[in-house]
């Protein structure tokens, strides 16, 4: 008979040691993929981005093509450029339950004691009896268009604090019009006066241009540009001065101080409507590119102060999400990225219809 034996040989395991070696190299790996893999991702956002102001310029060329000028920037009672054009985005129905002209101040342009369309305390709907209501319902409509994927903002404002003239929650677009390449604060009062003066953007406040107007060329012209917004749950000990979505006072963050809340109103705005803070509807060429992101990282009272110069040039900034610089759109329908190290002069130059500068510009897509 045939008697079979067999041998369990012990198997050898891993080491401390060698596992401590594959952790490692895994570790390594993984901090050489990563940061491919992040890069790749702000690839995708930042093209998504300029599909998105690619979207505007489009529409505004569409809007200029029909009416043979372009929309205003911001109508003295408090209308934007942005709800001119939500025809031209495919947003007919939000666009049809506005009601863009006060009648009131119609009648005496220069009287801004009309109907306030953008202020409404009670329940709000698109579908509302009340055209007011139906106003206010479209500021809190979330539009993808007008947000750029690598913002920090959740879109909405949010938090029991935020209260714009009764209303408590309202959308923040990422995109804003050019309205100047000189202004340096909305508090300017040419801006009530002479507005022409300092209003020198393709986007300003209470005028309309024709292409014919824009003498610098469109393909050299800033027609829209980015801003961008810091909710405070994004903010970390590092966080550089940004602003603050559901806060309007000076609060430390980190090691900085930020001031009120530096928004951008979407489709309307009520403070406009009142004659005041029109920073609201517009940026200006003629502060730097991102310059929050230059504000030193401390609480200097400047920076806290809501009538200083420095917080008055912060609110009028173009900003973006973006590492190393922001996205714009031209009035010829091309977007380009331009870099933080932009020269200033030039930049500025940039944001004006009429200055005749040769410019040399790389980029377009």
């Amino acid at each position: 008979m045939l008697t079979f034996h067999w041998t369990v040989r012990g198997s050898r395991g891993f080491t401390l040691v060698e596992l401590l070696v594959v952790i490692a190299i895994i570790g390594v790996l993984m901090g050489l993929l990563l940061p491919a893999v992040q890069m790749a991702r702000e690839a995708a956002r930042r093209t998504s981005c300029m599909n998105n102001l690619r979207q505007h310029s489009l529409a505004l060329l569409h809007y200029e093509g029909a009416r043979k000028q372009y929309p205003h920037g911001a109508r003295r009672d408090g209308v934007l450029w942005t709800a001119h054009i939500l025809p031209y985005l495919e947003l007919s129905n939000i666009y049809n339950q506005l009601t863009l002209r006060d009648e009131l101040e119609r009648a005496n342009p220069d009287d801004q004691t009309g109907t306030r369309q953008w202020v409404w305390h009670g329940d709000v709907s698109l579908t509302s009896a009340n055209p007011i209501a139906r106003n206010v319902a479209a500021l809190k409509s979330e539009v993808s268009f007008f947000r750029c994927p690598s913002s920090s903002s959740s879109g909405l404002t949010s938090g029991s604090t935020v209260s714009i003239n009764g209303n408590e929650s309202q959308f923040r677009p990422n995109y804003v019009g050019c309205g100047s390449h000189v202004l340096l604060s909305d508090r300017d009062p040419r801006l009530r006066t002479f507005p022409r003066t300092v209003m020198t953007g393709a986007l300003g406040y209470g005028y309309q241009i024709r292409a014919a107007e824009v003498r610098d060329g469109l393909s050299n012209t800033i027609f829209v540009g980015e801003v961008e917004y810091l909710d405070p749950l994004a903010f970390t000990p590092l966080s550089r001065c940004a602003r603050l979505e559901s806060d309007n006072r000076c609060v430390p963050c980190g090691p900085v101080c930020i001031g009120p809340q530096a928004d951008k109103a979407f489709i309307g705005s009520a403070d406009i409507d009142a004659g005041d803070d029109l920073s609201e509807a517009f940026c200006s060429t003629a502060i730097p590119l991102n310059y929050f992101k230059s504000i030193p990282e401390s609480c200097l009272p400047p920076i806290c102060d809501p009538v200083s110069a420095v917080y008055e040039a912060y609110e009028l900034a173009f900003s973006s999400a973006h590492p190393q610089g922001a996205v714009f759109a031209f009035g010829d329908g091309s977007n380009r990225f331009l870099s933080n190290e932009i020269a200033p002069e030039l930049f500025q130059s940039l944001g004006s219809i009429n200055g005749r500068e040769v410019l040399q510009l790389d980029g377009s897509e």
